[in-house]
């Protein structure tokens, strides 16, 4: 825990950070990669943490169900909770989300049915 100065007492700052890492490392195959930002809102009450990791590791950190990472926020909000804090966790997709290539193209691209000329 990291203390704060203030001007009568001194409050414990729980190290949101490295619990979150803690407690997500084992799922992971490539740990290294983990890479988590904290960021304080509201007077130092509101803590946003986004994870980014490996894209493989993504569905591991989920888990089945989302069970991994509910768990790990469960965890977070009852330590935010002890310590009147409010904390938000997010996993962050680092990369853009691209949809596979398929045979059939975007609408805007496919061409448009020829009309059926009127006869004479």
């Amino acid at each position: 825990m990291t203390e704060t100065p203030s001007n009568s007492t001194s409050v414990q700052i729980p190290e949101y950070r490295a619990l979150v890492r803690f407690l997500l490392e084992p799922f992971l195959d490539y740990p290294e990669n983990l890479a988590i930002s904290c960021e304080t809102f509201a007077k130092g009450t509101r803590f946003w943490l986004r994870i980014s990791m490996n894209e493989s590791d993504r569905g591991r950190a989920y888990g089945r169900g989302g069970r991994n990472i509910q768990s790990i926020r469960q965890v977070l909000e009852g330590v935010g909770k002890a310590s009147g804090h409010v904390v938000s966790v997010e996993i962050h997709e680092d990369t853009p989300r691209v949809r596979p290539s398929s045979s059939r193209s975007d609408s805007s691209e496919r061409p448009k049915p020829a009309r059926p000329q009127p006869k004479q």
